[in-house]
């Protein structure tokens, strides 16, 4: 059976359509039509909240305050409304490319809270980082082919990792036993015509898997033309940070993915 999920819904009042989904999905939501009223559930129940939807339009002074809470929060959040998105500085949040995008909305329901997985190690785990330029322009469609084939090969060979994409540049975490990740790299991504500039940037050891739950996770820098992409949310997972500080010395690639 599915967890139910406690779940704060900002929505217009005329119409809660989607904390009514919420609930015909076995899901628990509190319902709020302003800021005030969302915030003062947060700050007095943040512990037993599971996520934040947000679907409605917000003021200049809403969206700094909402900016300023997830600064500050790990909660999950999914707005639902680009232009307030655009407006974030944090770039911690999700958003559906429409309202109707149910399917994705249910994805990320399931994905909220799920247990890692647990591998059987039976040699000791590296961590693989490379970067890379696009030779020629890249379209979503291209990324949704490497999606699709980078997740089925890995989930084969056992590979865990998130893929990063802006303008053209590429930088990718691959977690998996020595070979499988120096044969993928140096077998197949590195004679890859669709790319140029292929560089390693880091092979170390490592005592744990990061991205566990990813055979292949996404983030792209770039707004709403990459929202049909299922990006996953780089900035508040816990191994944001150790990419970072993976490429605290390769300032060619941190200036492209890290703030």
């Amino acid at each position: 059976m599915k967890k139910s999920l406690n779940i704060v819904v900002l929505e217009n009042e005329e119409t809660n359509a989607l904390a009514v989904a919420l609930y015909c999905w076995g899901h628990v939501p509190s319902i709020f039509n302003n800021i005030d009223d969302t915030f003062g559930k947060l700050a007095s129940s943040l512990d037993q909240v599971d996520a934040l939807i947000v679907n409605i339009e917000l003021n200049t002074d809403a969206v700094s305050r909402l900016d300023e809470f997830l600064h500050h929060s790990s909660l999950p959040c999914l707005i639902l409304d680009t232009s307030v998105n655009r407006s974030l500085s944090q770039g911690v949040v999700d958003y559906l490319s429409s309202k109707t995008d149910i399917k994705k909305l249910v994805s990320w329901l399931e994905n909220i809270n799920k247990p890692e997985r647990v591998f059987e190690e039976k040699n000791p785990l590296f961590t693989l980082i490379y970067g890379s330029h696009a030779v020629g322009e890249t379209q979503p469609s291209d990324v949704m082919d490497i999606l699709k084939v980078a997740r089925k090969i890995n989930k084969e060979l056992e590979i865990t990792g998130v893929l990063l994409y802006n303008k053209g540049w590429w930088l990718q975490v691959l977690e998996g036993s020595f070979s499988a990740v120096t044969s993928l790299f140096f077998d197949h991504i590195q004679k890859d015509k669709r790319y140029t500039d292929v560089t390693l940037l880091v092979l170390d050891p490592t005592t744990k898997r990061h991205f566990a739950n990813w055979d292949m996770g996404f983030y792209s820098t770039q707004d709403e033309q990459d929202s049909n992409l299922s990006w996953t949310d780089l900035d508040t997972h816990p191994a944001g940070e150790l990419i970072k500080q993976k490429l605290s010395h390769s300032q060619e690639y941190t200036k492209y993915f890290m703030k």
